[in-house]
């Protein structure tokens, strides 16, 4: 009786750590990182179309005029 005592006591710590652990649904599903990550791409890929934008009006001559 004892073991299945102990048993029961920890399965509620292991249900009280997970409670704790998923209480917040988007940290537990990594959302903050996943939104991180997609900052950073939109920002590289943001920078790189600029940089792609500035040498085609080099290219075509409209980057002197600027």
């Amino acid at each position: 009786m004892d073991d299945t005592r102990e048993l029961a006591e920890a399965v509620r710590r292991i249900r009280s750590a997970w409670e704790a652990a998923t209480a917040d649904g988007a940290a537990a599903c990594g959302l903050p990182a996943a939104v991180g990550a997609f900052q950073r791409m939109r920002q590289a890929w943001s920078a790189e179309l600029g940089a792609v934008a500035a040498v085609l009006d080099e290219l075509s001559g409209a980057g002197s005029d600027q």
